[in-house]
């Protein structure tokens, strides 16, 4: 009887130890040293709910992997709200240990307001990468993690980034996307600067939009984007961002559409970036360009729209060979299209705007334009019905600037 009493016990803590070490809610900083101490490996999901003491450091060190989930629970919104200077103290969420998540690492708006996410030695999510947080978060260590499914962050107090190099993205929950939204950090080049294929998916670089009162004022002025294949990407800039495409690594990239809204500065191609193509180029509103060149091998279409600052508009050698180009321009009231031509400050003469040689489906154009700016493109696109096997305009329309009151 007793060799049975003591098998049961045995059992019984064997079947203990294995739900401590699966799904798993965190209440505490005391659940959390019970399950590090118990768990190399968690066979769940560890979850993080609002009521966990906003006050306590969590510490996961001792957990390795994590076969689910690490997340908190799902807001219908994000919370995002003015940070207080007397609730400023330093909160924590770390391991030292943690080196795979096997599931999603989705810390949303409803989490405790840890200024300080630590896990500097997490190499791979085979999930999603989503921290979106609610306005407390200002130091992050992700050094080593290199591999995702797909990188979502959103932090507008998030000052410091500390991480090598974002490697692979395999894809999650449909898509492959690598988004920065806003946040208060002067580099993400560590996630976008390498030559990743995200098919696709999108990508989204973003400076900082949003302003509150006692939040840090630096903002991001530089970004590369390195990727090979983007499905898309939108560059949201805050007056004073430049952007690279093409990293150190790369010698082309294809991009089914290119956008730039609210206050991207300025446009640059690596030299070393032998082939850069695009579908769709769009201006879509409010950037800080003057002097843009569009510096593509390949481009379908370019939509310029409520641009005030835009000057002059360069369109390279290579835009002779585009097939099938569109161009459609509106409200963008200080742009001079009146020549092809233009004379530098030391008085050199050189052309600025090269048509295609080739189909173009078509042209409208509002705005400060004359006649000598259609120059060579008459030259060449002689009609509009392809009845002598020369280059046709399918559609053309020029009418004067619009004037918005």
């Amino acid at each position: 009887m007793r060799r049975c009493t003591v098998a049961l016990a045995l059992c019984l803590t064997s079947s203990a130890f294995a739900a401590q070490c699966g799904n798993t809610t965190i209440h505490s900083a005391a659940d959390a040293d019970a399950l590090r101490k118990a768990c190399r490996v968690v066979d769940g999901t560890i979850t993080i709910p609002p009521s966990l003491n906003h006050l306590e450091n969590i510490s996961l060190d001792g957990i390795e992997v994590i076969n689910g989930d690490l997340r908190s629970y799902k807001c219908g919104s994000i919370n995002i709200k003015r940070r207080s200077p007397t609730n400023s103290s330093v909160v924590s969420f770390s391991s030292s240990t943690l080196t795979t998540i096997h599931g999603d690492l989705a810390l949303d708006g409803c989490i405790p307001n840890f200024t300080n996410i630590s896990f500097p030695n997490l190499k791979t999510i085979d999930g999603a990468f989503d921290l979106v947080n609610s306005a407390s978060l200002a130091y992050l260590d992700i050094t080593n993690l290199d591999s995702v499914g797909y990188f979502r962050l959103f932090a507008p107090t998030l000052v410091t980034m500390v991480h090598n190099e974002l490697r692979n993205v395999t894809g999650a929950h449909g898509t492959k996307k690598v988004v920065v939204e806003e946040t208060s950090l002067t580099s993400v080049d560590s996630v976008f600067r390498n030559p990743l294929d995200i098919g696709d998916s999108p990508a989204s670089i973003e400076g900082k939009t949003i302003m509150f009162e006692n939040w840090p004022t630096q903002t991001l002025t530089n970004a590369t984007f390195g990727f090979a294949r983007a499905g898309s990407l939108s560059i949201k800039g805050n007056g004073t961002l430049y952007v690279t495409l093409g990293g150190p690594d790369q010698t082309t990239m294809a991009l089914t559409n290119l956008t730039f809204t609210r206050g991207t500065a300025g446009l640059f191609r690596n030299p070393q970036l032998a082939n850069l193509t695009v579908e769709t180029v769009t201006l879509g509103g409010y950037n800080n360009f003057t002097d843009l060149l569009l510096p593509f091998d390949s481009m379908s279409n370019l939509v310029v729209a409520l641009e005030p600052t835009l000057t002059q508009l360069e369109l390279p050698p290579q835009a002779v060979n585009y097939t099938n180009f569109g161009f459609t321009l509106f409200l963008s009231p200080n742009l001079d299209l009146s020549s092809q031509f233009t004379t530098d400050p030391d008085g050199t003469t050189r052309q600025t705007w090269y048509w295609p040689q080739k189909d173009i489906k078509g042209l409208w154009l509002a705005g400060n334009i004359s006649t000598p700016f259609f120059q060579t493109l008459f030259e060449y696109e002689g009609n509009f019905t392809n009845t002598t096997g020369r280059p046709t305009i399918s559609y053309f329309q020029v009418e004067p600037t619009i004037q918005v009151s």
